[in-house]
């Protein structure tokens, strides 16, 4: 792989952060709320990283978030996108930054249980292949249609490629794509496994992420 993950986030198999976070709402089961899911999703530690890993990683995406220019609209926009139109953040009667400081909280929490030295900290954006990601953003419009959310959320992940972090908006993107089933042409294809390596994604994430999307 070619990002040096030491210095930015250990090497996680499958998706991370607040992309993989999306994968658990709207959650299922009676009695189940929206901050249990929250407490599972920050505990979910792959078995070879170290106790504390998800939450570090989620903790530094919420941040980057946060202490972005993005308006709560494209916010609010990214998450419901995410999670395939199936959540949003209304319905937990929280503004999309109020939102955000929650999940803040949850790592937190996680974090000073089971790794109270850690200190988080959000390296430099990696911006080599931000022309790259923004391409895939746009040309997703077409793999979208008839989605009616998707212009919106589409311009929001724009947003995060362009002002916030290109690695995030492109693991946003994925899960855009995955939620909405699109088939991917061999070229286009071909494009995000080298997007996939750069980042440094490991063989699940590309699997669930990319492979899956593959068109046969």
């Amino acid at each position: 792989m070619a990002r040096h993950d030491e210095d930015r986030r250990p090497l996680f198999e499958g998706d991370f952060g607040l992309s993989a976070l999306t994968s658990w709402f709207p959650w299922d089961g009676p009695g189940t709320t929206a901050q249990d899911c929250l407490r599972e999703a920050v505990a979910a530690d792959e078995a070879a990283r170290a106790p504390g890993s998800a939450a570090a990683v989620l903790l530094v995406d919420v941040l980057r978030l946060l202490e972005s220019p993005l308006s709560d609209e494209t916010i609010a926009a990214l998450w419901c996108g995410a999670t395939g139109g199936r959540h949003d953040i209304a319905y937990l009667r929280l503004g999309p930054r109020e939102w955000l400081r929650t999940i803040a909280d949850a790592c937190r929490a996680r974090l000073v249980e089971v790794a109270p030295d850690h200190r988080p900290a959000a390296p430099p954006a990696d911006t080599a292949r931000q022309a790259a990601v923004l391409r895939e953003v746009r040309d997703a419009d077409a793999l979208l249609t008839g989605a009616p959310d998707a212009p919106a959320t589409l311009t929001a992940v724009e947003e995060v490629v362009s002002r916030v972090d290109p690695d995030l908006g492109y693991r946003l993107l994925l899960r855009l794509l995955g939620t909405r089933r699109v088939h991917l042409t061999e070229e286009r294809y071909a494009r995000h496994l080298a997007l996939c390596e750069h980042f440094g994604y490991g063989t699940e994430h590309v699997s669930e992420g990319v492979e899956l999307l593959r068109h046969h």
